[in-house]
């Protein structure tokens, strides 16, 4: 991999800042130099921005969001281009104060990368989960590596070369991770544990097998309890059976007493019917009456209401006549009244002749006089008739009403005759009844070889019905009793029964939780076995025997290179106190020599060595032998910083060393002095400015260009 260019604007103390100008950075060695505090870290704080940043996980590596952007702004963006696997890309990462990060990938052909132009650009991702899905699978490469491996920070080195023991052997633990795995291996045991707690939880035995037991032992005394109740509750319900076959059964019983009932209401029917019926006859003054007799009665009274009702059609037809007389006369009244009204209504004075309107003729007035005095006599007669017709016909009124109420009378007479027939019919059908039903009653008794109740009450030795039904009533309902205690006592049993059978299946239950419990007892114990094992493998297999020859390799290059040739092999020896021992071979004196006997300058040289090695390492390590090797592609390096103790002499070796390194594929290299003189290679100067940090880019001048500048 290899950084193209670098644009950034508004971010940090950046304005607006592109690295370089113009064209691409080269491989190789390159140095960012400048005062302290002018911003050259965080100029590689712009490529971790771009690359990998994320608010919520990476606050404590770059700040919160509105750290990153320039003060007085509201907003930053930053584009870091890149060449991987002869494919070239762009990634463009922005956010505001107030905004949410926004972030794209771009692919550009190589003509464009290689002039550092971006021109017509296909977009490969947007958005911060694909980019960063996209960005793996390019760099196979994770931000928690990239800053163990690729950043080394001020001081580091330093720390490095001088640490001794404990915290030799922490630093390198810390470097590959070793704590982490711990920790994470830890983390995988405890939610094991975790898993294997809750599933103890789901097999814990809620009571005991010997508990259990103890009620099982409770349940088959009390179920052998009831068995003897329930076979002592059977018998008496035998003797009580036996009991009620030997009494008659209920329903004859019932029988019998509701004849007798029915018999003795017969009776009484009967004997109410007969004083009703002498009363009658005493009434009718007839002393025995029989149906014949009353039939001939009613005859004779049916003649004479026919014989009555004769001499009211006679009457009616008198009153008839005497009425028409009645209204004749009372309309001649009227009419002679009506006359005299008209006669007396003319004026007719004493020497006048009157007219009759009536008859026409002409009167003299005395006529007319003799004529009114006529008429007023003729009124007279005429209401004496009126008055004697009237009395006549109230007479005969009266005849009318005597003979009707006779009738009347007659027809109650009849009435009550045939009352006293429908009596003597029912009174007849009664005695029928009457005899039916004891009748009845000798076939009920018969059952029982008695032809009397008296008998049967004596057979039975009862005093009567009501203490038959008092005895019966009482074993039936003893039986129904014992029925319900036996049934009770069958379903008591019942549920004995089922409750050691689900106690039984319960122990079975408890047999297969101690089973799985112990499994899990088993499991948990192999739990710690590993992780004391695991611990061990990394402390003996993965350090001791793997990862400090693996460390020693990669580093002696790096040591030969920055010594000259002075020191050429390094030695890292875990102690019995899980320590580590650092040493190296002076091959100018030909001896090992322990790191308390280095100079300076030395451990400066060889903590360098040590940290590239570390570095090249962890871009090429592999758990186990057998592990796919998978390295990641992201392999430039930068250094914060990595010379303040060196000598100019032992600064120059170290230089030159890394200027011939083919390892990484560019190494930026921070420092505040000036070796632009020193060396020919690239550098990028930052300074201070009133309106933030600036940089400029210096190509590796040529021999030509340096000879020029002295």
């Amino acid at each position: 991999m290899k950084i193209l260019w670098i644009h950034m604007e508004n971010f940090k103390c950046y304005r607006n800042e592109r690295i370089p100008e113009t064209g691409i950075l080269p491989k190789g060695l390159i140095f960012v130099e400048g005062e302290n505090s002018v911003g050259k870290t965080s100029l590689f704080d712009a490529i971790y921005y771009a690359l990998f940043y994320e608010p919520t996980k990476d606050k404590a590596i770059l700040g919160t969001k509105d750290m990153l952007v320039k003060r007085g702004e509201k907003e930053t963006i930053v584009e870091v281009a890149f060449e991987i696997m002869n494919k070239y890309f762009v990634v463009q990462k922005q956010h505001g104060i107030s905004t949410p990060l926004k972030v794209v990938l771009l692919q550009i052909d190589r003509e464009m990368a290689e002039k550092g132009e971006l021109k017509n650009p296909i977009k490969i991702a947007e958005g911060l989960e694909d980019v960063n899905k996209k960005l793996f699978e390019l760099l196979n490469i994770t931000s928690e590596s990239v800053l163990s491996t690729l950043i080394v920070n001020q001081g580091e080195v330093q720390k490095l070369a001088e640490a001794k023991g404990a915290e030799l052997r922490d630093i390198i633990y810390k470097l590959f991770h070793l704590d982490d795995i711990r920790e994470k291996l830890k983390r995988v045991i405890n939610r094991k544990m975790e898993i294997l707690d809750e599933e103890w939880e789901k097999y814990k035995i809620e009571r005991t097998t010997e508990n259990i037991l103890e009620e099982i032992k409770e349940i088959e005394i009390e179920k052998e309890t009831k068995e003897k109740e329930l076979v002592k509750a059977k018998n008496e319900l035998e003797k009580i059976e036996e009991k009620i076959s030997q009494y008659p059964k209920h329903e004859d019983i019932q029988s019998i007493s509701n004849i007798l009932t029915q018999i003795q209401q017969t009776k009484e029917t009967i004997s109410k019917q007969e004083r009703i019926i002498k009363q009658k006859s005493e009434t009718l003054e007839i002393k025995e009456l029989t149906q014949e007799e009353i039939k001939d009665k009613i005859l004779e009274i049916e003649k004479i209401i026919q014989k009555t009702n004769n001499n009211i059609e006679n009457l009616r037809n008198k009153r008839d006549k005497v009425q028409k007389k009645l209204h004749s006369l009372q309309r001649d009244l009227a009419e002679i009244k009506e006359k005299i009204k008209k006669l007396e209504s003319h004026e007719v004075g004493h020497e006048e002749d009157f007219t009759c309107e009536l008859c026409e003729q002409t009167m003299p007035y005395s006529k007319f006089k003799e004529l009114v005095e006529s008429k007023k006599q003729s009124i007279t007669n005429i209401e004496l008739g009126i008055k004697k017709r009237t009395a006549e016909k109230r007479e005969v009124e009266k005849q009318i009403e005597k003979e009707s109420n006779y009738i009347n009378k007659l027809k109650e007479q009849i009435f009550s005759l045939n009352n006293v027939k429908d009596r003597l019919d029912n009174l007849e059908n009664n005695k029928k009844e009457l005899d039916k039903k004891q009748n009845n009653l000798i076939t009920q008794l018969k059952k029982f070889k008695v032809q009397t109740v008296d008998q049967l009450s004596k057979k039975y030795n009862v005093e009567n019905f009501e203490e038959f039904f008092s005895i019966i009533s009482q074993l039936k309902s003893d039986k129904a009793s014992l029925n319900a205690s036996i049934s009770h006592l069958n379903k008591t049993i019942e549920k004995l029964k089922q409750r050691k059978n689900q106690l039984e299946k319960e122990i079975d239950k408890n047999k297969e939780k101690e089973e799985k419990q112990e499994s899990i007892l088993q499991e948990q114990a192999a739990l710690k076995d590993v992780e004391g094992v695991v611990s061990s493998f990394i402390a003996e297999e993965l350090i001791s025997n793997r990862l400090l020859a693996g460390i020693q390799q990669t580093t002696n290059p790096n040591i030969n290179l920055f010594t000259r040739g002075k020191y050429s092999e390094i030695y890292l020896e875990a102690t019995t106190k899980k320590t580590l021992r650092l040493s190296v071979l002076d091959k100018e004196e030909e001896f090992v020599k322990n790191q308390e006997f280095l100079s300076g300058g030395d451990k400066a040289a060889i903590g360098l060595g040590l940290r590239l090695g570390i570095s090249e390492l962890l871009k090429q390590i592999r758990p186990f032998k057998d592990s796919p090797h998978n390295p990641p592609r992201m392999d430039i390096m930068i250094l914060d910083e990595p010379l303040g103790s060196l000598d100019s002499e032992r600064r120059k070796k170290v230089l030159e060393g890394l200027l011939i390194q083919k390892k990484f594929s560019q190494i930026f290299l921070i420092t505040h002095t000036n070796v632009r003189e020193e060396l020919r290679a690239p550098s990028i100067r930052v300074s201070r400015t009133e309106k933030g940090s600036s940089t400029a880019y210096y190509p590796a001048p040529s021999k030509i260009e340096l000879e020029s500048e002295e």
